[in-house]
């Protein structure tokens, strides 16, 4: 396969044509290889144009309602039901609880998910993927002697392809817990990087 970035080259030191005459060339002078190569590259360079430019697909939600956890040992959906913003109504706030990946990139999350709990207790959350654990947070432990809030951070870079699901999960050693609420508490942001 020839090199398009060498041949592109040849053009523009040979001549300065028009734009018009100028694209006519580089195409006259690709291989049937070349062309879908740069339809490729094209297409990729469009995708992210769009994506920096005004950044599509973004959303932020957090827990309002009220929750309690499952049994202990067992990892659980935090219901994440208001949205703070979906610049393209990916995040489904009312039966799933989870950001939908419209087209397939690298996605940045950033979560919070935080419990009140008796002294002794642990704590941690985590990204789910699809319906498994892709990441997960720091671990909290409540050791105040007392009743207290404690929860688990998780930031990563995921590489989803369109119509993966992210959810947020947490988990404690105990059984029943009170899960907090509020913009604060329990969130889960996620806004598309660059297209793949």
């Amino acid at each position: 396969m020839t090199n398009i970035p060498t041949k592109l080259s040849q053009l523009s030191t040979n001549s300065s044509p028009a734009l018009g005459d100028f694209v006519a060339g580089v195409l006259a002078n690709l291989t049937a290889d070349d062309k879908v190569s740069l339809q490729s590259l094209l297409t990729l360079f469009a995708n992210n144009l769009a994506v920096n430019s005004y950044g599509p697909y973004k959303a932020s939600a957090y827990l309002n309602g009220s929750q309690t956890s499952g049994s202990g040992g067992t990892p659980f959906k935090i219901l994440l039901d208001t949205k703070i913003y979906d610049t393209s109504s990916n995040f489904d706030a009312v039966t799933n609880h989870r950001f939908v990946a419209p087209i397939a990139g690298i996605y940045h999350v950033s979560a919070d998910a935080s419990v009140f709990v008796v002294n002794s207790t642990d704590f941690t959350g985590y990204i789910f993927v699809n319906g498994s654990n892709a990441k997960t947070g720091s671990f909290a432990y409540n050791s105040t002697g007392g009743n207290a809030s404690i929860s688990s951070q998780i930031s990563a870079d995921l590489k989803l392809n369109a119509n993966d699901y992210v959810e947020l999960y947490g988990n404690s050693g105990r059984g029943s817990i009170t899960i907090n609420t509020g913009p604060t508490a329990n969130y889960m942001d996620i806004s598309l990087m660059y297209a793949t």
